[in-house]
């Protein structure tokens, strides 16, 4: 679009076109805004076929948002390719209102979850027991407890959170097969607990890339307000044809 644009801005009025104004310049910001559109497109794709996943419980907590606000947004992105394709300006008030609705029941989602993406390995908050015999803030009386912990207490989290990356990864085959079964022969039965420290790491890690793609989401939604903008200006300054009573309802 841009090179066909930049070619037609300098050919002189000639012939029938003498008196042809086309809104080359508009067509270059439509371009311009879809071009960034597709960056976030492609971050968004990153992030699926990334290497490291979220858990499947932790990916159906925004399943409904998601895929809400993903369905909202490809609807208005093909109703504006057809604008374009038609030359035709439709009115598409209650398609924004449905993005812009989707798009703030993901961003409640992820607030509201927070807890669930940031909490991952992380050391839990002294107890009020902990609290009451002051040893709440000793870095050493901290060390003291964790070395007190026996490896029978933290057996039986490793085989669940063991499991856990095996179902996965029978799911997701972009899941790494190494990162949990090496750990466990490198370890060789020794420190369960740096074991679990580490496995806290990935599980942390998995976390985020979620959090990553639905906040990506979030902004791609954003830059669609600027490419509805540019194709509105558009229709305006090349006179589109206005089409009316096509404007979806559910």
């Amino acid at each position: 679009m841009l090179p066909q644009a930049n070619s037609a801005k300098w050919e002189p009025p000639h012939g029938r076109f003498r008196h042809y104004y086309g809104a080359w310049s508009e067509y270059v910001k439509v371009g311009a805004v879809l071009r960034h559109c597709a960056y976030e497109v492609m971050a968004l794709y990153g992030c699926l076929h990334s290497e490291i996943q979220a858990p499947i419980e932790l990916r159906v907590t925004f399943q409904t948002e998601i895929l809400e606000a993903t369905v909202e947004a490809a609807e208005l992105l093909r109703s504006l390719a057809n604008d374009l394709g038609n030359m035709k300006h439709s009115v598409r008030v209650s398609q924004l209102m449905r993005v812009r609705v989707s798009t703030d029941r993901l961003q409640r989602s992820v607030d509201l979850h927070s807890c669930l993406l940031t909490s991952h390995g992380f050391p839990p908050k002294p107890t009020g027991k902990d609290c009451s015999h002051g040893s709440g803030s000793d870095p050493s009386s901290k060390l003291h407890r964790e070395a007190e912990r026996s490896p029978a207490t933290a057996q039986p989290q490793t085989r669940t959170y063991h499991e856990t990356m095996k179902k996965q990864q029978r799911r997701l085959h972009s899941w790494p097969s190494r990162e949990v079964d090496e750990l466990e022969e490198e370890d060789g039965g020794g420190d369960s607990t740096e074991l679990i420290t580490r496995m806290r790491a990935l599980e942390s890690t998995a976390a985020l890339s979620l959090a990553t793609f639905a906040l990506l989401l979030i902004e791609f939604v954003a830059r669609l307000d600027h490419l509805v903008d540019a194709v509105e200006q558009l229709a305006a300054t090349a006179k589109f044809k206005q089409q009316a009573g096509l404007e979806h309802t559910k």
